[in-house]
Parts: C-alpha cells; structure tokens; sequence
C-alpha cells in the first residue's frame, strides 16, 4: 500500500482507496492472519485518507468476527468488507500517529501499532484509541495469562465477583475488535493477545 517515495503527504479518501485496493485483493481469501500495514514512507496524512485505510482495514476486520454477517453485502464500493485478518499499523510518523489518534474516537475502535515483530509473531504493540474500563481490564488480564478460557479467568479472579459468562462477554469484545485472537479447544474458546506484550499509545 506504501507509495514509491518517502516523506509523501497522503490526503484525501481517494487517495487511500487507490492505495488500499491491490491490499483488498489480496487479503479477500485470509484465514485469521494477522497483517501489519507499513506506513513508514507517509510522513503524514489527512483524516480522510486514514479513514479509507486504516479505519476501512479495522472496520472490515471487525465485520468478520461478527457471528452472522460475514455474507452481508457492502452498500457501496469502498464500504468496508469482511476479512478475516487482525491490522495492525507500524512505521507511524509523529504526525501520521497525531492525526490517527484524533480519528479512532470518532468510530469508537482501537488500533494496535507493532513495535516489535517478526514474520511470526508481534512480541511488542501500543494500544491507540479509546476502549473501555472492562476492556482495558481485560486487556491486562489477559497480558498476565498469556492465554485463558472465561472459565480460567472467572476461577483465577474469583476475588472480582464476573461470572464466567461476564468474562466470555469482555473476551468476546476484544476479540470483535480483533485485540485478542481465539481457538476452540473442546468446547471452549481458549484467547489471546495479538501481541505478546501491549503498552498504552
């Protein structure tokens, strides 16, 4: 998606469009991957661009872990899609990081940006954008364990009164919006972080 030079100042929705599109492609048969969009050539960039990249990549990535609209037709050309895929973004100049941080509240969506990572995994991210105490908790929570059931969690925080169901519902949250990755294991969803490690942005 990056352009062909640095230091490119990226505006407009039409921009972003342009550039998200060969990405759009590509990701429409994913299977769960985790994808980490570089932006280290932009060195900034108009809410409106973001808005048809980043937003569009989160949006799109959300609608696919909702149960029951992964079929569900875009209204328009360039409304979000499903994909099966957990964005993250690296390579944020001050600037570009200002301005994403000024939009995500706007749609009410965190945003991971990758520090440290390799093909195989993200060791270290930063959290962008709002997300809500119980979320945040969780979040924390689930940075302990390393991985967890509701189950586990409910018998492990017995002293925080949420029932098993109150912490299947907040795991369920992150992973909707695709902080947290999940498997099946008997009949339990067993979750964990994106990343290994993830600081406040």
């Amino acid at each position: 998606m990056a352009p062909s030079s640095r230091g490119v100042h990226a505006a407009g929705a039409t921009l972003g469009q342009e550039h998200v599109q060969p990405l759009r492609k590509q990701l429409q048969n994913a299977d769960d991957d985790i994808v980490v969009l570089d932006l280290s050539r932009i060195e900034s960039a108009t809410a409106s661009y973001l808005k048809a990249t980043v937003i569009w990549l989160i949006q799109s990535a959300k609608l696919a872990a909702v149960d029951g609209r992964e079929s569900r037709a875009p209204r328009g050309a360039h409304d979000p899609v499903p994909l099966r895929i957990y964005p993250l973004v690296t390579g944020l100049s001050a600037d570009v990081r200002e301005e994403l941080d000024a939009v995500l509240p706007g749609f009410r969506l965190p945003c991971l940006e990758a520090l440290q990572y390799s093909k195989d995994r993200i060791s270290r991210a930063s959290l962008h954008g709002p997300l809500d105490d119980a979320g945040s908790d969780t979040l924390k929570v689930l940075s302990q364990c390393g991985s967890a059931t509701a189950a586990s969690l409910c018998d492990q925080f017995a002293d925080r009164k949420i029932s098993a169901t109150g912490w299947n519902n907040r795991l369920a949250d992150l992973y909707a919006l695709r902080l947290a990755r999940r498997r099946k294991e008997g009949r339990q969803w067993v979750y964990e972080l994106v990343a290994t490690e993830v600081v406040n942005g």
